[in-house]
């Protein structure tokens, strides 16, 4: 199943530096006007917060 998805996602992403994903993600994130932040999965909490936003995972407010 996994091998799919990674198939299906060739030339789709690509590697940045650390620098790069933090401009990539502080442009991103200056696009969102909400102070606070839900997101699904802790890899887009993780970005989120590269980006400078109060994000935190759905998980947390529900248990």
């Amino acid at each position: 199943m996994w091998q799919a998805a990674i198939e299906g996602a060739e030339g789709l992403f690509k590697e940045h530096t650390q620098e790069e994903k933090e401009i990539l993600m502080r442009e991103y994130c200056g696009q969102i006007t909400t102070d606070k932040i839900l997101a699904y999965c802790h890899c887009c909490v993780r970005g989120l917060k590269l980006g400078g936003a109060k994000a935190m995972p759905r998980a947390e407010i529900l248990f």
